[in-house]
This record gives structure tokens, sequence and C-alpha cells, in this order.
């Protein structure tokens, strides 16, 4: 205990036994003497060590005093490794929306519970707040009744789902729907995805017709064949796809358009024509119509790629027009040569498929997707009509194929944050029936059942854009 006691009979310049050392003062804080005022004489010489002393006395109260102070206060805490002492951001602005999709061009506003937010237009950068990691259980699979994606934010209570780190409130408190684990920790899968677009798909092709003698797997000898080549079209398609959240997904296309060029060859073969004739005609309008739809079950193989299996079927159609007719080898058919004008011959084909395929989806960055499908037809039915106007007249054809036909296609897209997106791609499709698995049925012209096969070809590219509702990915 420091004792400050008033003498007179003692001065500052002596040590007395009361005179203690503080941590704040070289010199031991003795008793300030006040002599009677009658008695008080001063020099020059005694009056500089007196001022001297007086400021010296002085100065160790003041640092008792601090010594003091903060003793009674509480000790300055460095921050320790992951602490922080940033304060919390502003109050939300009024064009907050707790469902704004990332911007692609800057990082988060603000955080909340570790979840990053975007508000609807660039603010001021806000000062970062302390967030703690959360470990959830992964809740039950099943969805509630009332689930709605859309649901506006309940006041009550914190969000019960999140889906790229934006707040979704179900109609009544529940465990979740439908969880996908992340590095960050699970996540709320939507219920149902779906996508839906447009395409112009610009194409070439060939359709060969091999006609063969009687009766059908007879002799196995060529007859006449049709050969239709560089058949270039031009069509538009609508698209869509509808996924789960299980992966069960249906998807398909309609399209059609227009072949408006292209080129015939007509060859007769000896000995049922001699000598071999070849006349060209030019091809004009034409038309095709296609469509596929598929079921199938998708397999995210991780978070930025999955792999789907489906069964489905497909139609496709097209229809063919010769027109003129020039001799190429040394018949004497189409000698002289017919006009151009002149309509010779006309060919219509369905052709009905099933489809059994693999099609797989790779994230590339953030927006940038690609995918590819491979699809085989195990069983393909045809039927059609083949019309000469200066011979023999229509006359009917249909039959089956099993095995040799297939399609691929590839395409990469990109999607926006908006839920648009743009994609290019190619196709290649071939459908054909080996020779005698198709009938020609001459008996309404006086002849008889032959024996035929047809194959018929496209490929080309495609661009593409569509529009996504819920997270495909």
């Amino acid at each position: 205990m420091l004792d400050l006691r008033l003498s007179a009979g003692n001065c500052c310049g002596m040590a007395t036994p009361a005179a203690k050392r503080t941590r704040f003062s070289a010199e031991p804080l003795c008793c300030i003497d006040f002599p009677p005022a009658r008695q008080v004489k001063y020099s020059r010489g005694s009056q500089g060590v007196n001022s001297m002393r007086g400021v010296r006395s002085a100065a160790s109260i003041i640092a008792l005093a601090a010594w003091a102070t903060s003793a009674m206060a509480t000790p300055y805490h460095l921050p320790g490794k992951g602490e922080d002492f940033r304060p919390p951001p502003p109050a939300s602005p009024l064009g907050y929306d707790p469902y704004q999709r990332p911007a692609s061009d800057r990082s988060p506003d603000a955080y909340v519970d570790g979840r990053p937010y975007w508000f609807g237009s660039q603010v001021t950068r806000t000062p970062w707040v302390q967030t703690r990691a959360e470990v959830r259980p992964p809740p039950p699979a099943s969805l509630p009744g009332d689930y709605d994606p859309y649901q506006r934010p309940a006041t009550n209570r914190s969000p019960d789902a999140y889906v790229d780190g934006r707040p979704y409130w179900f109609g009544s408190r529940v465990g979740g729907t439908p969880w996908v684990q992340t590095p960050a920790g699970y996540v709320v899968q939507p219920l149902w995805s779906a996508e839906l677009g447009a395409r112009y798909f610009g194409s070439s092709g060939s359709k060969q017709f091999d006609l063969q003698a009687f009766p059908p797997g007879g002799f196995n000898l060529p007859i006449s064949r049709l050969t239709w080549r560089d058949l270039v079209a031009h069509s538009g398609e609508v698209f869509g796809r509808a996924e789960h959240g299980t992966g069960l997904f249906v998807k398909g296309y309609v399209g059609g358009g227009v072949i408006p060029s292209g080129t015939l060859q007509d060859e007769d073969f000896p000995p049922f024509i001699d000598p071999y004739s070849s006349t060209n005609s030019q091809q004009r309008n034409g038309s095709l119509f296609y469509g596929a739809v598929d079921f199938g079950w998708a397999w995210r193989a991780s978070a930025g790629s999955k792999v789907g299996f489906f069964a489905g079927y497909f139609h496709y159609f097209d229809h063919v027009n010769a027109f003129g007719c020039v001799q190429t080898a040394t018949s004497s058919i189409c000698v002289p040569p017919l006009p151009p004008s002149d309509l010779g011959i006309s060919q219509d084909t369905h052709w009905n498929a099933v489809r059994l395929g693999i099609s797989t989806e790779w994230k590339l960055t953030d927006g940038l997707k690609f995918s590819a499908e491979v699809a085989w037809l195990p069983a393909v039915w045809l039927n059609g009509t083949d019309t000469h106007f200066h011979t023999f007249g229509t006359t009917g054809h249909g039959g089956n194929e099993a095995l040799s036909s297939f399609q691929l296609e590839a395409m990469l897209s990109y999607y926006f944050a908006n839920g648009f997106s743009v994609g290019i791609g190619g196709r290649y499709w071939i459908l054909r029936s080996a020779p005698d698995n198709v009938e020609v049925d001459f008996r309404p012209v006086g002849g008889g059942i032959q024996g035929a096969g047809i194959t018929m070809e496209r490929w080309g590219a495609f661009l593409q854009t569509s529009y996504q509702f819920g997270n495909q990915f």
C-alpha cells in the first residue's frame, strides 16, 4: 500500500520510512513539507530545487493514477486465428430478392450464415460478417404436398433449404426434399426441372432403293437401283426435356422442313434391262418430317457430370421428286432426254424405329456444357410408295429390319445466369433395311412381289436456343 502523508518536519529530498518506490518513479515518493508561511525564506538556488522536486512528485502521482485505471480495465485481446471482428453489413437494400440468381461478374454482395447473396444490382461493398460452417444431416427424401420452390420467405424461421446459395421456404416446416451433398454441405434439389427450346437443323443426305428379282430371297439379283444424293434440307425443330429430382426424365423433339435440291441416278441392270442403263435427274420440291420421344433415368456421376439411359421411339418421313431424265450410258431409255420441268419419279418413305441409347453431360465451366448421345435402333419398320409416271405407275413397299441402324449426336451449349442458353451441335442418322427385308408389291400393275433393300442417311449441324426452368445440373 502506498503511504501519502503530509508532514511539517520532512522534506521531499529526505528519505523517510513511509516512502515507497512506485513502478513509475525512480525516486521515492516522500511526504511534502508545507512550512508555516512566516517561516518561508526563498533564495534563488533553493527555489529551483524545490520546483524540480514538485514537478517530479506531480508526475509520479499522475503515473500512479494511470496504473490504477489500467488495472481495473479489461485487458486488450488480439484476434486469434479464425476470429473476425469486422462489423455486420448494413440492412438489405429495397431491391433485395432472395431468389436472385448469382451474378457472374462479381463476388457476392453479402453473406448470411455462410450463404452468398447477390442483390438485383451491384451495391456498395458491405463489410463481411463472421460466419460459421453448418453441417446438416441428410433430411428425408419425401416432399410435402404443398411444396413450392417459389414460396415467399417465412418471417418466423430461417430457410428450410438452399439452392445455389439462394434460400427456399416450404409451405410448412419440413425436413427437406431430395438433397444433394456438396463440399459445403447438403443442398436441396428441385423436384422438377425443365428445358424448352427451338433449333435450326441444316443437313444433307442420301437414299438408296435396291430392287431385287422375285420372289424375295429367291435369286438376290439386282434389277434396278434408285440412288438419291446431295439431298440438302433445311428444317426447324422444337424440343424439350423434363427431369425429376430422382433422375427420371422425358425428352423429345419434333421437326420438319424442305429438301430443295439433290440428284437422282436411276440404274437398270442386265439381263433384265439390256444394255445397262443409267439416267440422271434433278430433285426438287422435296420435304421431310421427323420426331422422337424418350423416357429414361439419369445418374449423376459427380457434381458436374451425369449419364442417362433411355428408351424411346423415332419417326422419319421424306418425300423426294425427280425432274427431267438424261441418259448417261448406252441404253435407249430417256432418249431423247426429258425436259427439266417433267416430273418423272416421286418417292415417299415412312420409317418407325425403337430407340435404346446412352446420353452424357459434362459441365466444363460455370455455364458451359458438353453433351453427347448414342442411340441404337434395334427394330425398324418402314412403308412407302414409289411412282414412275412414265412407266408402271405407283407401287407400295414395306418391311422391317433389326440391329443395323443407329443415331449419333453431340452438342456444346452455354447457359446464361437468366436461364437462357445457346448451343451448337451435329448429328448423324442411318436407317437401313437389308436386301429382301422389304417387299415391293407390283400386283396392282400386273406384276408380283419383289424383294428390295433401302438405306437412308442424314448428317448435319444445328443451332439452338432454349430456356431452363429449375436447375438441371
